[in-house]
């Protein structure tokens, strides 16, 4: 598959992400008679964004929207670095939805039970209090986009110190 290609499709579903997410949320002011008008949006640069890694060292977080980096933010979206045969244990986020768009890599991702493998161009959609869990069983390292809408659980990686190195 050549880079054109893959690029293209992960922009195509992290414009859909975007698009799902911030075109549902974003609202511009009103003028006088009602009507609404463009919204401010907000940038975050890259140096801005908060990098955190496992105390295995088998995961790295690069969370660049959130309501600490983004006042009022609805979602929180990072990208994780995940070393191959990293596991992350079974837990719920009671009020959050999360959704990952595997970018690179794959790996076994448990919802409810229930197993399903997961491939370059992969998207999840886990649902607010449902149990999950999953491993890195790819082969490589695995790169996602991690969608919390709700958001709330991200605020775990901050116990996390930064990663080993510098990033």
């Amino acid at each position: 598959m050549n880079t054109n290609f893959i690029m293209s499709r992960w922009v195509v579903s992290a414009s859909f992400i975007f698009g799902m997410f911030f075109g549902v949320q974003a609202h511009g002011a009103e003028d006088d008679e009602g009507e609404t008008g463009p919204p401010e949006g907000t940038v975050v640069q890259f140096q801005e964004h908060e990098f955190h890694q496992s105390p295995d060292r088998n995961l790295i977080v690069e969370m660049m929207v959130n309501p600490v980096l983004v006042e009022d933010a609805p979602i929180s979206m990072s990208v994780l670095v995940i070393e191959e045969d990293a596991q992350v244990g079974e837990h719920i986020h009671e009020s959050s939805v999360e959704i990952l768009y595997i970018m690179e890599g794959g790996g076994t991702v448990t919802i409810l039970g229930v197993e399903h493998e997961l491939s370059t161009g992969s998207a999840v959609v886990i649902p607010a209090g449902a149990s999950h869990s999953y491993v890195n069983n790819s082969g490589q390292q695995t790169r996602a986009l991690q969608v919390y809408s709700g958001p709330g659980p991200e605020a775990r990686f901050r116990n996390w110190g930064p990663p080993v190195g510098g990033e």
